[in-house]
């Protein structure tokens, strides 16, 4: 079936919807530079990326690259893989798969440069409502993942007074069963990185999505911008009226993957060779995403392949998994 530009329906598989915000998936590598409020993207004109491989399931994400660096002598630089946003409320409601939640390493993130293992740092930042309240979380004696257990015990055992101070700043509110976190998170791995002159360095990711879940429900596609975020034509929108009528009284569950691939636009010159694979694991799942020149390589794989690739946009996957009546 023929599809538009910059939009892709891959059939035969089962995606799930969310109804609060879902966590997204991760981000392609920049080079960056750290800064008083923390870690900042920057152009890079020295180092280009050759190659991108990007595998992405609701379970598994994996991206392996090769740079080369193009300058007459070697280079170091900071080199950054952002996260996704951390949002509590997004995470309490909406049912989203976090791997290590008491954990900074919240999805599980390792490197491995030209083979070998690399223990990234991660640079953590505290935001509410837009605002660096980094320093006053720390000085309040609370970690800064929001979601952690550590982190809401914490919160219940701040003394009244200083409970009520960053309930004004939004840091904190009660959910009606005691005072919780409210902050967003937002973190980046980082990790000084040598580039030797004309050589490939091969660099590669693995971690475990924060995937979000929840139930798909007829006429959920034309609420919340899912038809334009995923890229769900008049054939997907059918085939997801179909499956309803396949399950009967059962259930179509949503899972949601986001990946920060713009990022990968910040090298000196674009990816020469990408490649993406998405993976919806079932065969009889319905996988939605917007990307052209998509490819079925397999009963659940497709592939997207390109050249001189600067991406432009963040991709954005959608799962739809049915589940009969029990």
């Amino acid at each position: 079936m023929k599809r538009p530009d910059n939009a892709i329906t891959l059939m035969g598989g089962v995606a799930a919807l969310l109804f609060a915000s879902s966590m997204p998936g991760h981000g392609n590598d920049s080079t960056a530079e750290m800064g008083a409020g923390g870690l900042t993207m920057v152009r890079n004109f020295d180092v280009r990326m050759e190659k991108e491989e990007l595998y992405i399931s609701p379970e598994k994400v994996t991206v392996d690259y090769v740079f080369r660096n193009t300058a007459k002598d070697a280079r170091e630089f900071l080199v950054a893989f952002p996260m996704p946003d951390i949002e509590p409320d997004a995470y309490i409601e909406s049912d989203i798969g976090i791997p290590n939640t008491n954990s900074d390493n919240l999805l599980g993130f390792s490197v491995t440069i030209d083979g070998a293992a690399v223990e990234p740092k991660i640079d953590m930042r505290a935001l509410s409502y837009g605002v660096d309240v980094t320093e006053t979380i720390r000085s309040a004696g609370l970690p800064l993942n929001p979601i952690s257990e550590a982190t809401r015990k914490a919160v219940q055992a701040l003394d009244p007074e200083r409970r009520e101070a960053l309930a004004a700043e939004g840091i904190v509110y009660d959910d009606g069963s005691g005072p919780i976190p409210s902050w967003t998170l937002k973190s980046t791995y980082y990790w000084m990185q040598s580039f030797p002159p004309d050589r490939p360095v091969r660099v590669s990711h693995k971690y475990t999505p924060g995937t979000g879940s929840g139930f798909y429900y007829p006429g959920a596609l034309d609420e919340g911008g899912y038809r334009d975020r995923y890229c769900i034509d008049k054939g997907t929108a059918n085939a997801i009226a179909r499956k309803f009528k396949e399950v009967g009284d059962g259930l179509l569950v949503e899972r949601r993957v986001d990946y920060i691939l713009k990022t990968g636009a910040n090298w000196a010159t674009p990816i020469g060779d990408f490649r993406l694979v998405v993976d919806k694991l079932k065969p009889d799942s319905i996988v939605s995403f917007c990307m052209d020149g998509v490819t079925k390589i397999s009963p659940t794989r497709f592939e997207v392949r390109k050249k001189d690739f600067v991406p432009s946009a963040d991709l954005r996957i959608l799962v739809l998994d049915p589940h009969p009546p029990q």
